[in-house]
């Protein structure tokens, strides 16, 4: 118990490939409620992010390649960091001082750092393309369709969001955990305590926006043009109005009508033009004030350590 973020690793490493694997599902079966209408365009692109993570893709092997590099700088900075526990500031039982926990860890460390994160945040970003060149080419070739009145209040785009956000979310959160426990033993903001958070919350938002800011072009995209297919039947409507000679019945049936369209424009206008905003915001707010988490915890805990002990004597 001496470093509690350790559980947070194991804990990780049990969640985060379940959460992946059901997006990468929801990827390859495609929902019929799905706002594209392509189906060629779909499976192109399952076919692509196949043979992405088979390595089939130069773009696939460069990325994997920077993932493994930067995982192992993690990996030979921790080594370093433990090899000269005096040099860093504090000692813990993974020290080169502590010989079974230190190459324990390295063993178990390469594995995370140099193997496990970087497998899993390539399929990661590779599914993050996929989304990304299937919006784009379903736009492109105007088979991206918004469904005002879907369930999930975003048109029916709320699914596809979910496939990239809700792995990256779960990371992020435990990450967070994470990192507030290390501040909580490291007591310091240090290379260790900050640079994670910071990496997470830099990779986090950067997975998002990416594929959000194509998603919103296409959103933008079709709405106006629901809403000038909505404007050209209303001015059908009232050309007809003003000429038609007809009943009272007919004349106000074709007033209601014009009022449902304004309601049906109004409602298209409402869709959000960034699904997953609030949330986003939300989680990128818990990781990036972790280590503040920590500090807080570890002042109230010497606090009340202290206050007990006075209250004891």
């Amino acid at each position: 118990m001496e470093h509690p973020a350790i559980f947070c690793y194991f804990l990780e490493q049990c969640i985060v490939p379940a959460i992946l694997m059901r997006s990468v599902d929801r990827l390859w079966r495609r929902r019929k409620d799905s706002p594209f209408a392509d189906r060629a365009v779909w499976l192109q692109e399952v076919r692509s992010f196949r043979d992405a993570l088979d390595g089939k893709t130069n773009l696939a092997r460069v990325v994997f390649a920077a993932l493994l590099t930067i995982g192992i700088t993690v990996w030979v900075w921790n080594s370093y960091s433990n090899f000269h526990p005096d040099r860093v500031g504090h000692d813990f039982w993974d020290s080169w001082k502590h010989q079974w926990g230190y190459w324990v860890t390295r063993l178990y460390k390469f594995y995370f750092w140099v193997l496990w994160i970087p497998s899993i945040t390539h399929i990661q970003l590779m599914l993050i393309l996929s989304v990304t060149r299937i919006v784009r080419k379903s736009t492109a070739v105007d088979q991206f369709k918004l469904q005002p009145y879907h369930p999930d209040g975003c048109g029916g785009t709320k699914a596809l969001i979910a496939t990239i956000f809700n792995p990256m979310m779960v990371s992020v959160l435990i990450s967070a955990v994470g990192n507030a426990a290390a501040f909580y033993i490291h007591r310091r903001f240090d290379i260790t305590t900050v640079g994670g958070v910071v990496l997470t919350c830099i990779l986090f938002v950067a997975a998002y926006l990416w594929p959000a800011i194509v998603m919103r072009r296409a959103i933008v995209i079709e709405k106006r043009k629901q809403i000038k297919d909505v404007s050209e039947r209303q001015s059908i409507l009232y050309s007809e109005l003003m000429v038609d000679t007809t009943g009272i019945e007919i004349l106000a049936t074709r007033v209601e009508s014009l009022e449902r369209l304004t309601t049906v424009a109004r409602d298209i206008k409402r869709l959000p033009n960034w699904p997953h905003l609030r949330q986003i915001v939300g989680v990128a707010s818990i990781a990036g004030s972790s280590p503040l988490a920590g500090w807080a915890l570890r002042q109230g805990t010497e606090y009340a350590s202290t206050f007990l002990r006075d209250l004891s004597i």
